[in-house]
């Protein structure tokens, strides 16, 4: 829930302060044990879901997965669920 917290903060916070429109690339980078466990952990899924806008306790656990493949399939993702950017996972 952390990162997915953390995530939604950061993209929601980019409008008030009249820059969201002006973003062109996000890069996330984990570390620590969030890096160690990411995928074993669903760390990845969450970083998504939040940049797209998506806060733990509103999102519907339904639609998480097909979120989250819709987002990998497409290589597109709407930060904070406006602002549509290309998306590509960087090898590890």
């Amino acid at each position: 829930m952390g990162p997915m917290r953390a995530a939604c903060r950061f993209a929601r916070g980019l409008a008030p302060r009249g820059v969201l429109e002006r973003v062109e690339r996000v890069r996330a980078e984990l570390y620590g044990s969030l890096a160690l466990t990411g995928l074993g952990h669903a760390t990845d899924r969450a970083v998504l879901l939040g940049l797209a806008g998506n806060e733990p306790a509103a999102i519907d656990p339904a639609v998480i997965e097909s979120t989250v493949a819709a987002i990998r399939s497409a290589g597109r993702i709407e930060l904070a669920g406006v602002r549509g950017l290309n998306f590509r996972k960087r090898a590890t």
